[in-house]
């Protein structure tokens, strides 16, 4: 048996196991909210800041404490302990250097899993996160600000510009945010496009109906196992789109 049965076989009943409608709402539901995440992970900045703050305490408090020792043996008790708290923030300098390198790391990995869910799935920019750094992306800026922290804008591709492109644009206008989003339907006519069948209707929340086309072909691409491009929403075939 060669590798790939045997992992077929480690996962057959769990690939067995059809989700049901409420499952799989809730997961695109989960995923939908990705970007919420991210004023958790993005730590760097944080790191980096609360270093130099221990560094800068601690020398002020080492030399606070040495010039207000008048005894000679307080003298040479407090020298060591506070040759001991240099040595103790050496370590912590290199720890956290470490751990800012693993932090970008982590960083790196979360928004690879965002532009591969991105393909697939419909990522909500609807948040302060999200929204703030579309801001950013289409200033030029280098980092941008949630909740009084600032985060760097790190990995951006040609989706992230033009979503903030759209961001910005619909700001300006107001006029689609006035609208609001609405429920429409989108018929397609029975063809193969990158081995997903399409035929039939969905529904989706959209703004807009290049919007709904998009939303409609992930979700067909979801149902055929996530195959297809994130580009054939305009190769598809479509009879209709209208609002439900």
């Amino acid at each position: 048996m060669n590798l790939k049965d045997l992992l077929y076989e480690n996962n057959k009943d769990r690939l067995a196991r059809h989700l049901t409608k409420e499952a799989k709402q809730d997961i695109i539901k989960s995923v939908s909210a990705f970007n919420e995440f991210g004023s958790k992970i993005y730590r760097t900045e944080e790191i980096k800041e609360m270093v130099e703050s221990i560094i800068k305490m601690s020398e002020g408090a080492t030399q606070l404490a040495l010039q207000e020792t008048d005894d000679w043996f307080d003298s040479v008790t407090v020298k060591r302990d506070m040759n001991e708290v240099a040595s103790s923030v050496k370590l912590f300098e290199k720890t956290a250097r470490e751990l800012s390198s693993l932090q970008q790391r982590l960083e790196s990995v979360y928004e690879d899993m965002g532009h591969k869910l991105g393909k697939y799935y419909e990522i909500s920019e609807g948040n302060a996160f999200g929204a703030e750094r579309a801001k950013a992306i289409a200033g030029d800026d280098d980092e941008f600000t949630v909740d009084g922290k600032k985060f760097p804008v790190k990995s951006v591709d040609k989706e992230d510009e033009e979503n903030a492109e759209e961001f910005t644009e619909s700001t300006k206008l107001g006029s689609m945010l006035k609208e609001g989003s609405s429920t429409w339907k989108v018929k397609f006519a029975k063809a193969n496009v990158n081995g997903v069948a399409y035929g039939g209707e969905s529904k989706v929340i959209a703004r807009t109906p290049a919007e709904a086309i998009k939303k409609a072909v992930k979700i067909v691409q979801a149902k055929a196992g996530f195959k297809g491009s994130s580009n054939d929403w305009m190769a598809v075939d479509v009879d209709s789109v209208s609002k439900a």
